[in-house]
């Protein structure tokens, strides 16, 4: 017997297999603790697939891939084929295969599926400093991301999903966007994302102003900085005097 683009693991007694035969390509061979006498490519494991036959779709059941199964995506182009080297175009359930570049090793392909964002929906940079947040998706063939709305300058999302950079001086604020994950397969995923640039606080009004004895006064100290800056003062006012954390200096000096 000769096998190709095979998965043998998981023998439910007596090991795996109780006869010699011949492995050809593209196989994934559990030898441990089984009789299997194999001539050829044999002894990989395989990885990440379910330990229990399931009905998972077809006439037979089978045992499913997981998406980080090194038999996902591991066939070679061209080399789909089976023992009298005819193409395969699906697997023992009757499902397409590839259903993404590659086919799968053995008798279930690993179907596509839409993507959904599972990162979260916001992050903080700093002005002038380095930042990055990566936005994490499911889906089957892995998703690519875009955005739509305005980023500060200096930080961009790239299609895996790598939003960084430096915010450029004076791009302190609020940056909501909308976040797009798309695989191929409908729908795709969106996301409301929320990047806030920090930004230290920059006193931007005059140094001075001046109130008469008696008479209501007022001068707003003005800064700019992400989020908006809260204002005290050290020193001593005039009695009726007043600074605000808004900024607002106020009041009717005494005589």
């Amino acid at each position: 017997m000769n096998v190709k683009n095979t998965i043998i693991t998981n023998g439910t007694t007596g090991g795996n297999c109780d006869f010699a035969f011949a492995s050809s390509v593209n196989n994934l061979i559990d030898n441990n603790n089984d009789r299997c006498d194999v001539s050829g490519v044999s002894g990989i494991t395989v990885t990440n697939i379910s330990t229990a036959l399931a009905n998972n779709g077809g006439p037979t059941q089978t045992l499913a891939l997981l998406q980080t199964s090194n038999a996902v995506e591991a066939v070679p182009a061209g080399t789909c084929k089976d023992v009298s080297n005819a193409t395969i175009t699906t697997d023992q359930r009757g499902i397409s295969r590839p259903q993404a570049t590659l086919c799968d090793i053995g008798a279930y392909e690993f179907a596509q599926f839409a993507p959904t964002i599972t990162s979260a929906n916001n992050a903080t940079f700093t002005v002038g400093n380095a930042g990055s947040f990566t936005v994490t998706a499911t889906g089957f063939p892995a998703p690519t991301f875009t955005e739509t709305g305005a980023l500060p300058s200096g930080v961009t999302l790239s299609t895996a999903g790598l939003l960084s950079g430096t915010p450029a001086a004076g791009t302190g604020g609020s940056y909501p966007i909308t976040i797009t994950a798309s695989n191929g397969v409908a729908p795709n995923a969106t996301q409301s994302f929320t990047l806030k640039v920090n930004q230290a606080p920059n006193i931007t009004s005059a140094n001075t102003t001046s109130f008469g004895v008696g008479t209501a006064g007022s001068f707003t100290v003005t800064a700019t900085g992400f989020p908006a800056p809260a204002f005290t003062e050290t020193g001593a006012l005039p009695s009726g005097v007043t600074l605000s954390v808004a900024g607002v200096l106020s009041g009717t000096p005494a005589a």
